[in-house]
């Protein structure tokens, strides 16, 4: 789990970053966007919902941490 976290933060970093820096054509700006709005739908539907859910550590500090990625990304957790 903690890797699949690790993948899809570096996907949604990634893909800002070569969004905001990246000097391309306007067809591979329209697949950087649909590549961020796809990382951070993951970073809602998995970090965020398996932490809300307890399911990342045992202790509570580390699950609520994780539970606010959601927030980081515009959302409530």
């Amino acid at each position: 789990m903690w890797i699949k976290t690790a993948v899809i933060l570096a996907w949604a970093a990634s893909s800002y970053l070569l969004l905001l820096l990246g000097d391309t054509a306007a067809w591979s700006r329209v697949l950087l966007a649909v590549s961020l709005g796809l990382a951070l739908a993951g970073i809602g539907f998995c970090v965020m919902h398996d932490a809300n859910h307890g399911a990342y550590a045992r202790g509570r500090r580390a699950n609520r941490a994780l539970g606010f990625a959601l927030d980081l990304i515009g959302g409530s957790s």
